[in-house]
Formats: C-alpha cells, sequence, structure tokens
C-alpha cells in the first residue's frame, strides 16, 4: 500500500505541473459554460431543472476528459517512454502499482476540477 501511495504522489506532481490538462478539463468549461448561460446567471434567479440540465453535460465532459486524456493518454505516454516499465522494475515486477497510482492520482484531480467548477457555479 505504501507503494501505490508513492506513486500517487508521485503521479500528482507530474499531473499538477502540465497545465494542458488543467486547461481542457477545467478552465475551458468553465469560460464555455459562463458564454453559454450567461443570461441565465445574469438574472440571478436560475430554476434548479434549469441548472442542472445545464451543467450535467459539462460534469460528464470533465468525467470523460479525465478518463480518456487523463488516464489513457498517461499510460500511453509512460509506457512509449519507457517510464512505465522502469516503474515496474522498480516496484518488484507487478504491473498493477504504477497502473493504480495513475489511476488514483487521475481520479483525484478529476474530483478537484469538478470541485472548482461546482463552486464556480455556485458562485454565480
Amino acid at each position: 500500500m505504501k507503494i501505490i501511495y508513492n506513486y500517487v504522489k508521485t503521479f500528482n506532481k507530474i499531473i499538477w505541473s502540465e497545465k494542458i490538462s488543467l486547461i481542457y478539463t477545467l478552465v475551458l468549461p468553465a469560460v464555455f459554460y459562463l458564454f453559454s448561460n450567461f443570461h441565465y446567471l445574469a438574472l440571478g434567479k436560475v430554476p434548479l431543472s434549469k441548472l442542472l440540465l445545464s451543467t450535467s453535460n459539462y460534469f460528464a465532459y470533465m468525467i470523460v476528459s479525465v478518463a480518456i486524456n487523463g488516464v489513457g493518454l498517461q499510460i500511453i505516454n509512460f509506457r512509449e517512454s519507457g517510464f512505465l516499465k522502469t516503474l515496474t522494475m522498480i516496484s518488484g515486477g507487478e504491473r498493477k502499482f504504477p497502473l493504480y497510482g495513475i489511476l488514483i492520482s487521475e481520479l483525484v484531480f478529476g474530483y478537484f476540477c469538478i470541485l472548482l467548477f461546482g463552486l464556480l457555479i455556485s458562485f454565480f
């Protein structure tokens, strides 16, 4: 369990150093949401059903982008660079530990992005 925790810490540092994934996952949907729903937000009183209908697509986009861009492309990138094989050999030949570390750190990243997006919506 300590090996997975160390991988999560390492991959979190890698994820947060890459700004493109943060832009695609958080900034871009937030800007699109504000532009497309500015007339609802300017009124001040938005019905809950309208708010849920307009935000569900953005939450789904964030989840899918973290799953595809985060988990899938990170594993492919690490495999192509040889980093995944190095981590596998360090952890004793078990492939599961680095993959679990990538998965957990990307889920934390996605949760953080969704939380910030929800706070942005609640602020407006």
